[in-house]
């Protein structure tokens, strides 16, 4: 099966190296980079590597774009990203990831099948099992028909990751939690770190949570 790679950027250029790492091994075929309304000039560097990425896989066959959103909204820029693929799965990924372990992309994908979704990161939250969103494996079918993320939650707040996975097991999906140790590394909360403990932050992750918790219905 054909795997593609959507990753999302919001800044963080000091990241890309850990990047062009992650992206070196083989086992992927298509890769988007979508710059979520990073700051001026930045695209040149998401380029750069992009550019450096192809040269270091150019014996894979392997298919590269850089996706340019002009607003920061992070569920709809990884429901257009992951549009872009035409693969068989699909990985979610978050721009702060190092890699542990050079097999990732054959780990996290191992086993794969309709109906199932997985990833290395099982969390609970508000007593829901559910798969970290810096890293999610999807069958392309599963993830359209569920169609992707819910564009109503407010980041950085969260939450979405939680709601995509209750959603995929309300419809009689498996989630499956990867082999362990993880092959990759969350820095978690790179992007967001500036906000955290904010009451603008705080604000966001309590509307995220009550939205969650009324879909839910309990």
């Amino acid at each position: 099966m054909s795997i593609g790679i959507v990753s999302l950027w919001h800044n963080h250029p000091e990241l890309l190296p850990f990047f062009r790492h992650m992206m070196r091994v083989d086992g992927w075929d298509k890769l988007v980079l979508v710059d979520n309304a990073s700051d001026e000039g930045l695209i040149e560097a998401y380029r750069s590597t992009l550019s450096r990425i192809e040269v270091d896989n150019g014996c894979f066959g392997i298919d590269i774009q850089l996706a340019v959103m002009s607003g920061n909204d992070v569920c709809y820029a990884w429901n257009w990203g992951a549009a872009l693929l035409d693969t068989d799965i699909i990985i979610v990924m978050a721009n702060d990831l190092i890699m542990l372990d050079a097999r990732w992309v054959q780990i996290v994908t191992d086993g794969m099948q309709p109906g199932r979704f997985q990833g290395p990161f099982a969390m609970l939250s508000a007593g829901q099992y559910y798969l970290d969103g810096s890293m999610t494996v999807w069958m392309r079918e599963d993830w359209e028909k569920l169609g992707g993320l819910d564009e109503e939650y407010q980041h950085p707040g969260y939450w979405s990751d939680v709601d995509i996975c209750y959603r995929a097991m309300k419809a009689g999906m498996e989630m499956r939690q990867t082999a362990q140790p993880a092959p990759v590394h969350h820095l978690a909360n790179w992007t967001a770190r500036p906000l955290i403990g904010t009451p603008e932050f705080q604000n966001m992750v309590q509307y995220n949570q009550a939205r969650f918790i009324a879909k839910r219905g309990y």
